[in-house]
């Protein structure tokens, strides 16, 4: 089972660093991420963004970073997500949109030239508790 973390407790075990944001679509492997999550055009199924901009994938990818949540998945994986409240894209899925997102998640945060974010969509808004200090945080299942 996945661990969480409150931001506040993932930056003081360290997991949660700041999020390298300077430059999203500095590397190849990033403009293919930011394309996959912008402009759905080859894959079967993928989740998509909003808007096409570069500025909304920063603020979308910023905002995780800065004030979401830390999940280390059940691979050892640490991921932020933060839920935004609001419609933040669509899940694309055998070229049909459906299921409106409400959610972002940032994957390889701590890597400059990885990082990136897509939206995700909450199914029921639940809360969980931090693994470290047990204060209620959004979960998403």
């Amino acid at each position: 089972m996945a661990k969480l973390f409150c931001h506040d407790c993932a930056v003081k075990l360290g997991v949660s660093l700041p999020a390298e944001t300077d430059s999203l679509l500095d590397s190849e492997y990033q403009l293919e991420k930011f394309l996959k999550h912008t402009a759905p055009i080859k894959y079967p199924y993928v989740s998509i963004f909003d808007s096409t901009g570069t500025e909304n994938y920063k603020n979308y990818t910023v905002s995780t970073a800065s004030s979401g949540w830390v999940e280390e998945d059940d691979k050892g994986r640490i991921n932020m997500v933060w839920y935004a409240g609001k419609y933040t894209g669509a899940t694309f899925e055998n070229g049909i949109f459906k299921l409106p997102t409400d959610s972002v998640k940032v994957v390889y945060h701590g890597d400059a030239f990885k990082i990136h974010s897509f939206p995700t969509k909450q199914p029921k808004l639940r809360t969980a508790k931090c693994s470290k200090c047990g204060v209620d945080i959004p979960y998403e299942p």
